[in-house]
């Protein structure tokens, strides 16, 4: 699931491709959404602040929650009555979005099992947010999620903050959730999205293919070693996952020389 599904869907979806069709990640359906007023949808807290006039600069923002329900009670059981899913979702959002992508991560946790939150806007309403974010993590104890946090070349408040959460988050100690913070510096705010969602997928899929000789390639411990991989990448993901197809074929092959 990803915000500004009109900007990223060709770049998403051709990384996605091209990771599972080399064995790096599971294949994904991407449900790409578009807002009528991304302000509005994207931003947890209404802002007060004001243009020189003395008017509102965001009057329509705070509006997340009322997102955020939509996604829950009507976008996500018609995409898992319509379609091939398993039980594992992943939300993803750049900017705004990256911001969208956190307040779900601490409002209703469990609605998802990983998030990429690509250059959040955690500045946003003087900070709310990261004080959100930290009264979550330190009360937090349990929490099986993984997390994939970055920024480019961006200095300033959404800078300031990422460095915050970065620290926020290398003092956490929550049973069972996995992140990673990286500062992509010859990127900007625009182009930083392509190289997240490839690296922030990795990350999400982290380990999911099995270890192999390293002079070979082979998969070390043949059928059994890639039993016993993908029944502990099953326990994981929380859902059955069988060995591939073309990993037994390609295994097969090898046994022919």
């Amino acid at each position: 699931y990803m915000t500004d599904g009109d900007a990223h869907m060709g770049h998403t979806a051709s990384t996605i491709e091209f990771l599972s069709q080399n064995g790096r990640i599971e294949e994904l359906i991407v449900v790409g959404i578009t807002n009528t007023d991304r302000t509005r949808d994207l931003t947890p807290v209404k802002s007060t602040a004001k243009d020189p006039a003395g008017n509102l600069q965001a009057p329509t923002s705070g509006g997340a929650d009322n997102f955020l329900k939509f996604i829950e009670t009507e976008l996500i059981p018609q995409i898992e009555k319509q379609y091939r899913v398993q039980p594992y979702r992943i939300f993803a959002g750049h900017s705004l979005g990256g911001l969208f992508a956190i307040h779900s991560m601490i409002t209703k946790p469990g609605l998802f099992n990983a998030y990429i939150a690509v250059s959040p806007s955690l500045q946003w309403a003087n900070k709310e947010a990261m004080k959100r974010v930290e009264e979550f993590l330190k009360n937090q104890k349990e929490m099986k999620a993984t997390l994939f946090v970055s920024i480019g070349n961006e200095p300033g408040a959404i800078g300031e903050t990422f460095d915050s959460l970065k620290e926020l988050l290398s003092k956490t100690d929550i049973k069972g959730f996995e992140w990673q913070a990286e500062r992509m510096s010859d990127e900007d705010h625009g182009s930083v999205v392509l190289r997240s969602h490839y690296v922030g997928l990795r990350k999400v899929y982290e380990g999911w293919q099995g270890p192999r000789d390293l002079k070979s390639g082979a998969v070390l411990g043949g059928l059994k070693g890639a039993d016993a991989h993908y029944k502990k990448l099953s326990e994981k993901f929380g859902y059955n996952i069988p060995v591939p197809e073309n990993l037994i074929n390609q295994m097969g092959y090898q046994f022919l020389f």
